[in-house]
C-alpha cells in the first residue's frame, strides 16, 4: 500500500470530521446538521478501519470486526440524515419507513453476535487484498447494499421536490451524499455480483468521499436558510415506479447470472422469453389504472399524515374549471376530476331541469344502463335534498326494481354526492365502481368530496349567471333592431297616409289607380317581411284573466288554421286565463307541429285535467328534437332547429305559461315525434284560483 493511498484516506477520514463538527458547533446546531455529522462520522472510522487493515494485513480479522461495526450502522445513520435532511419534520416519517429504519438497527446487531471469520475469509490477503463471502457474509452486505439505495432515493426525491432558492441552497449538499452513497454501491457492487470484497479499490472510494465532503463543505458554507422541504406524492409514485422497474431489472440480472451456472443444454432461448414477457407484463401493470390507484393509496397511508395532497387536488380542480368553454365541457371536467381524484372507474352527473321538473342526465363516464332522466318525486332524490352527513349510496333510499336501482346495481355505483347551491339540490354525482376494491373511504374522502361539489355548484351557478346575462344582452340587441324596424314602419306608414291623401284627387286616374295598387303592394309585403322578423315576446306582464274552456279554445285554433290536419280530443276544463296570451301559446305549439310534420303529418290537441292540474297538449309524429337540443337549448331564446327560425317561439310560450303560474314540459325522440304539455292551474268550483302577483281582473 503506497503513501499517497494513505494520505488520501487520512485526508478525507479528517475532512469527513471537521467539516460537520465545525457547521455544527459554530453555525447550525440542527437535528439534521448532527445526523450528518453522525453519518460522517461514522463513514471516516470505516476509512480509518480499512486503511488500518491494508496496513497491517495480518491483523486483518482484527480490525475488520470493528470495521463490520461501522459498516452495519451506515445504513441507519444514513437512512436517518436523509429522511429527516431538508423535511417538514420528523413527523412526516411515515409508518414503513420507520420499520425500514428499525431493520437498518437491527443490522447492527449482525457483527456482535457473527464471528469475523463466518462472514468472510480471505486466504492470501497480504498480496490479494480481496475478501471472500461467506452466505451470511453475502446476505449481510445484500442488506447493506439495499439500505443504501434507499438512502439515495430519499435523497433524488428531497432534490426533484424542492425550487428556486430552496434547490440552490442544497443542490451541493446533495450531490455530496449522493455521491459518497452511489461510492459506496459501487464498492459493495462486488459482493452483490462475485461474493466478493475487492479492496484494491479502497483508494477510488477514498477519493469519492473526500470530494462528497468538500462538495458539503461548500454547500454549507454559501447556504445561510433553513430549508425545509414537502416530498410530493407525484414524485413518491414516480419513484415507486422507478423501484419497481428497478427490482425488475435485478430479476433480470440474476436470470443472467443463473443461466451461467445452468447446464450447456439448456435453451437460453427460453430466457430471453422469459425477460420479454416480463417485460411486457411490467408495462401493463405501470399503465394499469387500478395499480395506479393502489400505489397511491399505499404512499398516503404509510408515507403522509394525510391521504391526499390537498393544494395538488386544488389546482387540478380549478385549473379543470378555468379550461371549460361550455356548459358541456364544465360538466364533463367535474366527473373527470372527482373520478381521477377519488380513483372511480365511472360516472355520471346529473343536473335539475326547471322546465321537466326533474334532474337529467348531464355527463355519462362509462355508465352502463344510464338513465336520462329522474323525476324530483323519486325517493331517491328526496333523500339527497334531506341532506346526510355521508355520500355513501347505502344511506338513500332507492326504489327497488326501477330503472335507478338497475343503474345503481350495474355499475356497482358507491357515493351519490349532492351538489347544492344556496341550500338547493342543484344536482348530483354518481360514482361508480372503485379502481382500488379494497380502498377504504373515510370522512377525510367524504369532505374532500363535499368539498369539490360545493366548488362545482359555484362553478355551474356561475356560467348559469353567465348565460343569463348573455341572454339579457341579446334581448337589448334585440331591442335595438326593433328601434330601426319601428323607425321603417313609420316611413312606411307616411307613404300610406300620402298616397290616400293623394287619393281624393287622382282615384279617377286609371295610371294613379295602377301606380296606387303596386305601391300598396310592395307597402303591405315590406310590412308583413318587418313583422315577420320582430316577434313579440312578452314577459310576466300584467294579464286579464278570464274563465275559459281549453278545449273550446282548442277547437278554435283548430278551426282557424284550415288545411292542416290537426285533430281535437279530450274534455271539457275549466281554466282561468289570459284568453289572447293563451292562445297565442297553442297557435306556436301548432304551427311547430305543422313545421315538424311537413303540413301533412296527423296532429292531435288534446286537453284534461290530471293530479289536479289542467292541461292542453299537443302531439305529433314528426321529425323529433335531438337529446341535446331537448335538454340543453328548447326553451332558451334564440336557439333553434329551423333553418328560417329565431328562436323565440317556445321561449314566448314558457313565459306566458309561467306568467299564469303553470309549467310547460317537453317529449320528444328524434323521428318519432314530439309531445309538448301545458299544464295550467284549475279552475275551483267557486271561481276562484291561486292568482300571480303581477296579474289584473
Amino acid at each position: 500500500m503506497n503513501n499517497f493511498q494513505i494520505i488520501i484516506s487520512l485526508l478525507a477520514a479528517f475532512l469527513a470530521l471537521a467539516f460537520p463538527m465545525y457547521s455544527f458547533l459554530m453555525r447550525d446546531r440542527s437535528l439534521s446538521n448532527a445526523l450528518l455529522l453522525l453519518a460522517l462520522s461514522v463513514t471516516a472510522s470505516l476509512e480509518i478501519l480499512d486503511l488500518l487493515a491494508m496496513i497491517n494485513p495480518e491483523q486483518l480479522l482484527y480490525w475488520k470486526k470493528y470495521a463490520f461495526l461501522a459498516e452495519a450502522s451506515l445504513p441507519f445513520v444514513w437512512l436517518l440524515f436523509t429522511l429527516l435532511f431538508a423535511r417538514t419534520g420528523i413527523k412526516e416519517i411515515s409508518l414503513l419507513q420507520r420499520i425500514f429504519l428499525v431493520a437498518s438497527l437491527a443490522l447492527i446487531a449482525v457483527p456482535c453476535v457473527v464471528p469475523v471469520n463466518d462472514l468472510i475469509y480471505s486466504p492470501d490477503f497480504s498480496n490479494e487484498p480481496v475478501l471472500f463471502l461467506s452466505r451470511y457474509g453475502f446476505a449481510f452486505y445484500l442488506a447493506l447494499i439495499t439500505g443504501l439505495t434507499l438512502a439515495l432515493v430519499n435523497l433524488e426525491a428531497t432534490f426533484a421536490s424542492s425550487s428556486g432558492i430552496r434547490r440552490w441552497n442544497i443542490k451541493y449538499e446533495i450531490f455530496g451524499a449522493s455521491s459518497l452513497l452511489a461510492g459506496f454501491f459501487i464498492y459493495y457492487a462486488h459482493s452483490f455480483l462475485y461474493r466478493t470484497i475487492s479492496m484494491n479499490i479502497l483508494l477510488a472510494r477514498s477519493l469519492i468521499l473526500l470530494i462528497a465532503v468538500m462538495l458539503i463543505g461548500y454547500s454549507q458554507s454559501r447556504s445561510s436558510l433553513d430549508v425545509r422541504i414537502h416530498v410530493s406524492r407525484k414524485m413518491a409514485y414516480n419513484s415507486m415506479v422507478l423501484l419497481i422497474i428497478g427490482i425488475y431489472l435485478i430479476g433480470l440480472a440474476l436470470l443472467g447470472e443463473g443461466v451461467k451456472y445452468i447446464d450447456k443444454s439448456f435453451d437460453k432461448s427460453l430466457a430471453l422469453t422469459v425477460a420479454i414477457v416480463s417485460g411486457i407484463a411490467l408495462v401493463a401493470l405501470i399503465f394499469s389504472e387500478s395499480l395506479k390507484r393502489k400505489l397511491q393509496v399505499f404512499l398516503g397511508a404509510h408515507f403522509y399524515q394525510n391521504k391526499y395532497d390537498y393544494r395538488a387536488q386544488w389546482l387540478q380542480f380549478t385549473d379543470a374549471l378555468s379550461s371549460a368553454r361550455s356548459g358541456e365541457e364544465l360538466s364533463s371536467a367535474i366527473v373527470a376530476v372527482f373520478c381521477d381524484t377519488f380513483g372511480m372507474s365511472s360516472g355520471a352527473l346529473f343536473l335539475k331541469n326547471e322546465s321537466l321538473s326533474g334532474y337529467h342526465l348531464a355527463v355519462n363516464r362509462d355508465m352502463t344502463v344510464p338513465v336520462p332522466f329522474i323525476s324530483q318525486d323519486d325517493p331517491f332524490v328526496r333523500s339527497l335534498e334531506i341532506g346526510s352527513k355521508t355520500p355513501d349510496i347505502q344511506t338513500k333510499n332507492v326504489t327497488p326494481g326501477s330503472p335507478l336501482d338497475h343503474l345503481l346495481t350495474e355499475n356497482c355505483v358507491s357515493f351519490s354526492i349532492p351538489i347544492r347551491s344556496s341550500d338547493m339540490l342543484t344536482g348530483f354525482i354518481l360514482a361508480g365502481r372503485p379502481l382500488y376494491k379494497l380502498e377504504n373511504y373515510t370522512f377525510e374522502d367524504y369532505d374532500l368530496m363535499n368539498t369539490i361539489a360545493h366548488q362545482a355548484a359555484a362553478a355551474l351557478l356561475n356560467l348559469k349567471l353567465t348565460e343569463q346575462l348573455t341572454q339579457s344582452r341579446e334581448m337589448e340587441a334585440l331591442g335595438k333592431i326593433s328601434a330601426f324596424m319601428i323607425h321603417d314602419l313609420k316611413n312606411l306608414a307616411q307613404t300610406l297616409s300620402l298616397m290616400v291623401s293623394n287619393a281624393k284627387e287622382y282615384i279617377s286616374d286609371p295610371s294613379f289607380q295602377k301606380d296606387l295598387l303596386s305601391s300598396l303592394d310592395n307597402s303591405a309585403t315590406r310590412m308583413n317581411t318587418l313583422i315577420g322578423k320582430l316577434a313579440s315576446m312578452p314577459d310576466k306582464g300584467a294579464l286579464t284573466l278570464g274563465a275559459e274552456d281549453l278545449l273550446k279554445l282548442a277547437t278554435q285554433v283548430a278551426n282557424a288554421m284550415s288545411g292542416s290536419q290537426i285533430r281535437v280530443q279530450g274534455c271539457p276544463v275549466m281554466v282561468k286565463i289570459d284568453r289572447e296570451r293563451l292562445q297565442s301559446v297553442i297557435i306556436n305549439l301548432a304551427l311547430n307541429a305543422i313545421d315538424a310534420t311537413d303540413g301533412i303529418g296527423s296532429i292531435i290537441i288534446e286537453t284534461g285535467a290530471e293530479n289536479g292540474s289542467a292541461f292542453i297538449r299537443v302531439k305529433d309524429k314528426g321529425c323529433g328534437i335531438p337529446e341535446e337540443f331537448l335538454r340543453q337549448h328548447l326553451f332558451s331564446p334564440f336557439k333553434t332547429t329551423k333553418k328560417s327560425g329565431m328562436g323565440i317561439g317556445l321561449y314566448q310560450c314558457r313565459q306566458i305559461t309561467e306568467a299564469h303560474n303553470g309549467r310547460i314540459e317537453a317529449v320528444s325522440s328524434v323521428g318519432k315525434g314530439s309531445t309538448f304539455t301545458v299544464w295550467l292551474p284549475l279552475l275551483k268550483q267557486d271561481g276562484q284560483i291561486d292568482l300571480p302577483d303581477n296579474t289584473s281582473e
